[in-house]
């Protein structure tokens, strides 16, 4: 005679394989440090977007993308400059647990303690500067900016996209 179903054998052992490879992927999938990264990199996406944007709709004045460490977080901050007076259209801040940012444009650099980047836009929305630390960057090639493991890019153009440069 055959028995439909399962025994009691075969449900522990199938339990005992689910509850190994739970253990074994779960952490990757509920990492903090993952979730801060993609965190710290949409919030760097989206203010680099948002500058672009500024720039193109104040064709008179310069924008700046501004991004440094204060204490343990991060601060990116969209800084208008007419020449004579800088004013912060925008600032936020994003908590850094533990997610470092490199930045490559022809140099490369982390930012920390008293390293900075700066981005800097013309009024068609493209790059016309780039600062890192105090040194000139060059974005012929774009500027590809590194969260933890997680890399955007943004063009000579100004678009920012995720991924690197190319």
């Amino acid at each position: 005679m055959k028995a439909d179903g399962f025994t009691v054998i075969e449900l522990v052992v199938s339990i005992a394989l689910i509850a190994v490879l739970a253990v074994g992927t779960g952490s990757r999938w509920f990492s903090a440090e993952t979730f801060s990264a993609d965190s710290t990199k949409s919030q760097l996406l989206a203010e680099a977007r948002l500058a672009q944007r500024t720039a193109l709709a104040n064709s008179g004045v310069t924008v700046h993308l501004v991004v440094s460490q204060v204490t343990d977080d991060w601060r990116i901050a969209i800084v208008l400059d007419d020449g004579a007076v800088q004013t912060e259209m925008r600032s936020i801040t994003v908590d850094q647990d533990g997610v470092g940012i490199s930045v490559t444009a022809g140099t490369s650099a982390t930012l920390g303690s008293g390293v900075e980047l700066q981005l800097s836009y013309d009024g068609l929305g493209n790059i016309q500067d780039v600062d890192v630390g105090g040194v000139s960057g060059d974005a012929a090639n774009g500027v590809s900016i590194a969260a933890g493991s997680r890399t955007l890019c943004i063009s000579p153009l100004g678009f920012a996209h995720v991924g690197s440069c190319v």
